[in-house]
C-alpha cells in the first residue's frame, strides 16, 4: 500500500525553524526581557499568556514560564524561549506549553519545528508532551497528525495523554 506524505500547511506568522541542534541547555535562573506588544492584538494575548502562567504556576509545581535555551544549530549559537516548561520530575516527563489566543497551525510549527528539538536536546532522556493552550478553539484548522483535547493540565502533566505524538490543546476562556 503507498502511503502518501500528510499535507502540512505552512506557518502564517512564526517562520523560525530549527535543524540539527547540536547541543541545547537551559539558562536556569536568567530572566528574560518581556516584550510589551504593540498592537491591541498583541497587548491581548500577552495578557492572556500572563493569566495562564499565574494559573499554571498555582497549579503545577514545577511549571517554569519563559525558561530560555541557548542552542548550537549549523554552527550558531542561537536562543529560544517557550511560553512554558512543565516538569514532573517523577516519570521524567517534560511538557512544553503554547499560549495562543486562537488556535493556529502557527502553534504546532513552533512545538514541533522549533522548541521540541531543542528541548530533547536538552533533556535527552525525558518524555516530551506538546502543549497548546488556547483562548478560542477553531475546529476548523486543522494540525498534522491530529490533536488531543486536555481538559485537566495538572493530570495531563502527571500521567500523559497516551498518545505521545499527538498535540495536546487545552482550551481555557481566562478569569
Amino acid at each position: 500500500m503507498e502511503r502518501r506524505a500528510e499535507y502540512i500547511p505552512p506557518p502564517t506568522f512564526f517562520k523560525r525553524r530549527v535543524s540539527n541542534v547540536e547541543c541545547s541547555w537551559p539558562l536556569w535562573g536568567h530572566i528574560p526581557v518581556h516584550n510589551a506588544g504593540r498592537s491591541p492584538a498583541q497587548k491581548s494575548g500577552l495578557r492572556y499568556e500572563r493569566d495562564v502562567h499565574e494559573r499554571f504556576i498555582s497549579e503545577l509545581p514545577h511549571f517554569v514560564p519563559h525558561l530560555p535555551f541557548r542552542f548550537i544549530s549549523e554552527g550558531n549559537i542561537r536562543m529560544a524561549i517557550p511560553d512554558g516548561i512543565a516538569f514532573n520530575p517523577e516519570c521524567n516527563r517534560v511538557t512544553i506549553v503554547e499560549v495562543k489566543l486562537r488556535h493556529s497551525i502557527d502553534a504546532w510549527h513552533q512545538l514541533y519545528r522549533f522548541y521540541r528539538p531543542i528541548v530533547q536536546r536538552a533533556f535527552p532522556n525525558a518524555e516530551l508532551q506538546l502543549l497548546e493552550v488556547v483562548k478560542n478553539y477553531d475546529p476548523g484548522v486543522g494540525v498534522p497528525g491530529g490533536h488531543v483535547h486536555v481538559w485537566d493540565v495538572p493530570s495531563f502533566v502527571t500521567f500523559g495523554c497516551g498518545e505521545e505524538a499527538a498535540l495536546a490543546i487545552h482550551i481555557w476562556s481566562g478569569r
